[in-house]
């Protein structure tokens, strides 16, 4: 009777976690604001809790609660307990929990999902399964492999707009793409060794070349070098396996594709004669510009600095954004960088090491270590790897995740591969009999003998109590997300219809998608502030009619009204006078992001008011700017923005200083120039110096810029005061 009911959730379990493993690359939908790393999450959490309920219920009606033990098992605790410490201790605790917007993936709610997948994965893969694991897997890549080759030479298969680039891909970017392909390559060539059947080698090959291709392509130099790395350890470890001469000949073939891809997707003279020939658009460049990431050194700077002020849980998950504002160095203002902000470090490393401290990179990299140690020992000692080369290959997938992690960050999808990778690994590790990986039944026992205990497995001894437990955590986990999680993605599709209305200028619409947008989550900033420019730029339009009436006017004082309230809430700013402010945080605040405190001083600074609201409005336009110069230090735009504010309420001298603050953060910034010339005009008595910010202002505008003509035409007045004002020092 019993067997009635655990075959079929043991079927589904295992199903779902292949159809997780072929779905996670390829799933996104254009319903939410960001398409692909939301949905991936989305999806990931669902489809995770929902296997947590369907384990909990299998323990449930076997009661008794049956894991497989595995060395990763404490590093992999160690480090979701100190992603959750770190986001109790987080400077934003929001972000942390749900992660940054808009990519979501690093969040406690992610890396929770992560961990509890692994531990349902390693406990319920079989021998049988694990292969079916592989096998998605790779169908995965070469799905997404076809669509990146296919998109790169401008043939789309999916003909609408936001799908026409030829860097579009369901992982997201190009990026991602390449370190996911290079990670699967090495399992299409253990599955191609290991599989009995020709015509199954053949397509193994053929998956592998295929998944080769846009990473050559796309010209990621950190997936090439970890490929290039991995395919290298499995070259060395394959000499102690047992290869027939016909799979040695298909190994041979896959090295010379490879070599044959590289020198003509590397190639300038090949790449002419090869590849450019087959673009639909013959005059585009063939070569894409990857997306920027930042610096090395910049993003070692930032992550030793930020976990130098908190060094063992860091300033939590999600929040690197914070640290690279508040912490970039000046070496990031020249022409590349100087207007980017990014909110991930570009080496997954330094990355968890700002955000989740020392113990987190701690946990993280024991996690990785000893899932390396287990393969590398059964590859380098055991006679067993004879009869079992796919650990061979397990091992160079994981020696290229290792170190194409080192070049980029980790998404959902490579996160999901890399616990599904470590779960598969150590099933089959469990079927090759390896010491410290074995199937255990979990008892209550007296708290004198440490309150549970790893039993072997019997068919006999049934304890109910934590299978019957494990159950309600499974379904209450399940419900918890229902509920938290439903008006968050309700929200990102309304945000949705308000990027799509804003896009056909329909500010009505837009305008009723937003407050819906905050109505379900109110506590993402992203709604509150898009409210806040969207209501200022309505206000703006209003204001410019030349019949206003009086429902006009009424309609502008409400939506400045609203967009100040939006404003300060995102900020959580209280203002008490000039230089005197605190911030109070409720749903929807994020004072450390510097961006909210930008649209606030836009709203400020651009109401019209008199006598001493125009002061008070003043007092509160110079200090928001002013906490966004804080939080931005090296932001040559914000240090402009301040010193615009302060000339405009005549506070000269202050304006001056925040205009060389600009210069000196970046001295090749044009405007700052300008305006210094003309806050330094205004005071008077500088005339050289006018002089001299007018000449390099017209040294840094390019010469085809229509504001040449008038910046000459004040150069030449500054000279005349400047000759003039050296004349009558002369005479005097």
């Amino acid at each position: 009777m019993k067997e009635q009911f655990l075959n079929p959730i043991n079927t589904a379990i295992r199903f779902g976690i292949v159809a997780l493993a072929f779905l996670t690359p390829l799933f996104f939908l254009p319903i939410t604001s960001e398409f692909y790393q939301f949905n991936k999450q989305a999806l990931v959490v669902v489809a995770t809790s929902i296997l947590l309920v369907l384990w909990g219920v299998k323990m449930g009606i076997e009661g008794k609660m049956r894991i497989v033990r595995t060395p990763i098992d404490l590093p992999l605790l160690l480090f979701a307990l100190a992603v959750i410490l770190s986001t109790i201790f987080s400077v934003d605790r929001y972000v942390s929990i749900a992660g940054f917007y808009p990519r979501f993936h690093g969040g406690l709610v992610s890396v929770l999902a992560y961990v509890v997948l692994y531990f349902i994965a390693v406990s319920n893969l079989n021998k049988q399964v694990w292969s079916l694991v592989v096998w998605a897997i790779i169908a995965s890549g070469v799905v997404a492999a076809l669509l990146g080759v296919v998109n790169f030479f401008g043939y789309n298969l999916i003909s609408v707009t936001w799908a026409k680039s030829r860097t579009w891909t369901p992982l997201g970017n190009v990026t991602s793409l390449s370190l996911y392909l290079s990670l699967v390559v090495p399992l299409a060539l253990g599955a191609l060794v290991t599989a009995k059947n020709r015509s199954l080698q053949i397509v193994f090959l053929v998956a592998a070349v295929v998944m080769l291709l846009p990473i050559f392509l796309f010209k990621v130099v950190g997936a090439i070098i970890a490929l290039a790395l991995g395919l290298l350890f499995a070259s060395v470890f394959l000499t102690r396996v047992q290869v027939g001469k016909e799979t040695k000949a298909y190994l041979g073939v896959f090295a010379a594709a490879l070599g044959l891809v590289a020198i003509v997707a590397l190639i300038p003279s090949f790449q002419n004669t090869f590849l450019k020939p087959l673009l639909a658009d013959k005059k585009q460049n063939l070569n894409i510009t990857p997306d920027k990431i930042l610096p090395l050194d910049s993003a070692w700077r930032i992550s030793t600095q930020a976990v130098g002020q908190r060094p063992f849980f860091g300033v939590g998950p999600g929040t690197f954004a914070y640290s690279f504002t508040a912490l970039k160095g000046a070496e990031l203002n020249g022409e590349d960088y100087w207007n980017l902000r990014f909110d991930l470090s570009g080496n997954e490393y330094l990355t968890l090491l700002s955000s989740v401290g020392i113990v987190g990179l701690v946990g993280f990299a024991l996690v990785l270590l000893m899932l390396a140690r287990t393969l590398l020992t059964f590859n380098y000692r055991s006679e067993r790897v004879a009869q079992n080369p796919m650990s061979v290959f397990l091992f160079s997938s994981l020696v290229v995740f290792i170190i194409g992690i080192f070049f980029q960050d980790t998404t959902t999808a490579i996160w999901v591969f890399f616990v599904i990778l470590a779960a598969a690994s150590f099933t089959y590790l469990r079927d090759a009999r390896v010491k410290n990986v074995e199937e255990v039944d979990v008892r209550f026992v007296a708290l004198r003998e440490g309150g549970v205990q790893f039993a072997p497995v019997s068919s006999r001894d049934r304890d109910s109590t934590l299978g019957t437990g494990f159950t309600i955590v499974g379904v209450a986990a399940f419900l918890l997300i229902l509920y938290f999680g439903l008006p968050v993605y309700q929200a990102e599709m309304a945000y949705q219809k308000a990027l799509l209305a804003s896009t056909a200028d329909k500010a009505a619409d837009t305008r009723k998608s937003l407050l819906d947008a905050i109505a379900k989550n109110p506590n993402r900033d992203t709604y509150r502030r898009s409210l806040v420019v969207l209501d200022r730029l309505i206000a703006t339009n209003l204001s410019q009619k030349a019949d206003k009436t009086d429902q006009d006017n009424r309609n502008i004082a409400g939506l400045v009204s609203e967009a100040v309230a939006q404003g300060t809430r995102v900020t959580g700013y209280v203002g008490a006078g000039l230089n005197n402010f605190s911030i109070r945080r409720e749903a929807g605040t994020s004072p450390l992001n510097v961006a909210n405190w930008e649209a606030l001083s836009g709203v400020l600074s651009s109401l019209q008011l008199e006598g001493e609201n125009r002061q008070r409005n003043a007092a509160n336009n110079i200090n928001v700017a002013s906490q966004a110069v804080a939080l931005d230090p090296r932001n040559p735009i914000l240090h402009e923005t301040l010193g615009n504010i302060l000339l405009n309420n005549n506070l000269l001298d202050a304006a001056i200083q925040s205009y060389e603050r600009a210069i000196t953060v970046r001295p090749a910034y044009t405007s700052a120039h300008y305006n210094l010339a003309n806050a330094l005009k205004r005071k008077g008595g500088s005339e050289a110096r006018v002089v001299l910010e007018l000449e390099t202002t017209l040294q840094l505008l390019p010469q085809d810029s229509t504001d040449r003509d008038r910046v000459t035409s004040e150069l030449e007045e500054a000279q005349a005061d400047f000759n003039q004002a050296t004349t009558s020092a002369t005479q005097k």
